[in-house]
């Protein structure tokens, strides 16, 4: 009996719950839809991810703390069982309880409303994700590049790079920016369902879900993939990447015009694909820009500099707000030192590590009169001098370094990587739970490097 569960553990389970995901991503890449769905249901029935979806729910997720409309936040070891047992018998056939309502503040001051379920509806989702996400990921455009896992944002940065540098005649096109939202209340339900890669009582779960409240939305779904809203957005959105050359991040969506075409065309079609959806229109924003003039995208200032060459600065917008964070902490007088230290630290770390693949030579990004004035701040403290005051502001503001990093993914799931394309067009592919590995997702085949 030890030696059984010695040899148990999570990290088993993940990689065992990530080889048959990687079959079922294989399965809908070559459109043996009969296997996928079959490969999909051993998913759903494993408890192997059921209790890895109850333990996301329960000890990983950061709403783990805040509780839906039952009042419940915690469940024991044996109710977690109990639970698995429940999961399994009611999966297909599950019905939502109502969802709770909540309001919440973020880091700019924005207010944003965030849909609580139950434990249970929790669990589901998350257990309906690790079956449903694999099968979309193989037919997910790969200008998509926003809530998805084992995609960061810079790769937004490299795909503009590549379609705005010189060699691109980047100086001669224009850019059309869609702003979509965040949030959808009103969609079509047919032609959502329809989308979805999944069996005909599954659908009618997500459509239960639905009814009670539960809608697609490109918001808190970002730290933690453990729900349905930021997948169900992006499947409700999946297509309007092939109206025209474009990238799209969420609900911000960027087409690149050459000279010759008419933004109005696109205009067209895009109104057409979202007629189909039966969005609200209302609140759709939509801006054209000079590209050698420059445009804002994702708190970045996009421009082509003298020589027509591709450059990426932080937006006026995103510095501002980030100064104002910064100051206000240094100005509150109910903090002491320390506390100022603490809550600075992190987020002049966060502004740095989200720009370190942009142009930060200008002396303004030095941050010079920032420091100068946390310098004058510390040391005005009778517990401090002038020494003590200059290494904590070292502390605050010293991450230079982190401009020259290179960061690489190590995200331990299923999920391939476009690594490269040899001259037959055929792709390898990296499995991100053990980066030295190589497969062909043709045959499935190791590759050695």
């Amino acid at each position: 009996m030890f030696f059984v569960l010695s040899t148990l553990s999570w990290d088993s389970a993940v990689f065992n719950l990530s080889r048959i995901q990687s079959r079922l991503y294989k399965c809908v890449y070559v459109f043996d839809m009969d296997k996928a769905l079959f490969i999909q249901k051993s998913i759903f029935r494993s408890s192997t991810a059921c209790l890895l979806a109850i333990r996301n729910i329960t000890q990983i997720d950061w709403l783990r703390k805040i509780a839906g409309i039952d009042g419940k936040i915690y469940i024991s070891f044996i109710d977690r069982f109990v639970l698995n047992e429940i999961i399994k018998e009611k999966f297909f056939y599950w019905v939502p309880s109502r969802i709770k309502l909540v309001n919440i503040l973020r880091v700019d001051g924005t207010v944003f409303s965030l849909n609580l379920l139950t434990i249970g509806d929790r669990v589901w989702q998350c257990l309906f994700r690790f079956g449903l996400e694999p099968a979309h990921e193989a037919s997910f455009s790969a200008r998509n590049l926003g809530f998805r896992p084992g995609l960061f944002v810079y790769d937004l940065q490299r795909t503009f790079f590549y379609n705005l540098n010189a060699s691109s005649f980047g100086f001669q096109k224009r850019i059309l920016i869609i702003k979509l939202g965040e949030k959808f209340s009103r969609f079509n339900y047919n032609s959502l369902l329809r989308k979805l890669i999944v069996t005909r009582c599954l659908k009618l779960t997500v459509f239960r879900f639905f009814k009670v409240g539960f809608f697609p939305s490109f918001t808190y779904s970002l730290k933690d993939n453990f729900y349905l809203d930021s997948l169900i957005a992006n499947i409700l959105f999946d297509g309007i990447e092939s109206l025209h050359s474009s990238v799209r991040f969420g609900g911000d969506v960027a087409f690149f015009l050459k000279p010759k075409q008419n933004e109005n065309r696109v205009f067209r079609q895009l109104f057409k694909f979202l007629d189909g959806l039966l969005l609200d229109l209302r609140f759709l924003k939509f801006y054209v820009f000079n590209s050698s003039k420059g445009f804002d995208f994702l708190d970045w200032h996009f421009k082509l500099v003298s020589n027509s060459n591709f450059a990426c600065f932080p937006s006026y917008s995103s510095y501002k707000n980030f100064l104002l964070r910064v100051k206000n902490i240094l100005n509150n007088s109910n903090y002491g030192v320390g506390v100022k230290v603490l809550k600075v630290r992190p987020i002049i770390k966060q502004w740095f590590v989200y720009n370190s693949f942009s142009n930060l030579q200008s002396n303004q990004y030095a941050l010079f009169f920032l420091k100068r004035r946390a310098f004058k701040i510390f040391n005005s403290e009778s517990k401090q001098d002038k020494y003590s005051s200059k290494r904590l502001v070292d502390i605050c503001f010293d991450f230079k370094s982190l401009s020259d990093l290179h960061f690489v993914v190590k995200h331990k799931s299923f999920w391939f990587n476009y690594l490269s394309i040899n001259s037959n067009s055929n792709y390898i592919f990296s499995v991100y739970y053990n980066v030295k590995d190589y497969y062909c997702i043709f045959c499935g085949i190791r590759i050695s490097h």
